[in-house]
């Protein structure tokens, strides 16, 4: 093997494993959401003068749940309390 075709051997290898990490990384954030979505779902089960004591209205609950897969809806909770 030549050093050039090493050198591209390596750097495919590393061009791999970033692409690797990357997508675990992508899935884990997915697992987060997808379990803060679920946590948060609880929420929608108190009523409206608890839900005032801690800074929510059901409508914060609601549209932080219906944003998109990649968002995390605790952090846009987090955003509009009170």
């Amino acid at each position: 093997m030549t050093d050039c075709t090493a050198s591209l051997s390596l750097g495919r290898s590393a061009a791999r494993t970033g692409f690797v990490t990357r997508l675990a990384a992508m899935a884990a954030a997915r697992l987060r959401h997808w379990k803060n979505r679920r946590e948060l779902s609880v929420l929608l089960e108190m009523d409206d003068s608890m839900l005032k004591d801690i800074g929510l209205t059901r409508g914060d609950v609601h549209h932080a749940l219906s944003l998109p897969l990649d968002e995390n809806p605790a952090t846009a909770l987090s955003r509009v309390r009170r």
